[in-house]
């Protein structure tokens, strides 16, 4: 609902600055890929730094080691390999990714 909302107002203030024979202007981000790319280093560094620290980090960091995933098309599949970048969407850590940002 928020998205289709967004569109309204997006279209609403085009067609106002087209009435008005005004300039408009829209910047558009796509965090869509942005879970992906999290360093986990990285992110603990910086969770580290804004004073998590003890147990909390030490379950953060267990949570991230030794992550592994593997690539399945049709009956073939790759080995599983070591990650080090990504955070899954919709998991605990989701809203600690804004600190990576």
């Amino acid at each position: 609902m928020v998205t289709v909302h967004q569109l309204l107002e997006i279209y609403n203030s085009i067609l106002n600055s087209l009435e008005k024979k005004e300039a408009n202007c829209f910047v558009f981000c796509d965090f869509s890929k942005a879970f992906d790319k999290v360093w986990h280093r990285g992110l603990l560094h910086k969770m580290k730094a804004y004073g998590i620290t003890g147990n909390l980090i030490d379950w953060f960091s267990s949570y991230l080691k030794g992550r592994r995933q593997k690539v399945v098309i049709k009956n073939n599949s790759s080995a599983y390999c070591e990650i080090s970048a990504g955070v899954p969407q919709g998991s605990v850590l989701g809203l600690s990714y804004l600190l990576s940002i």
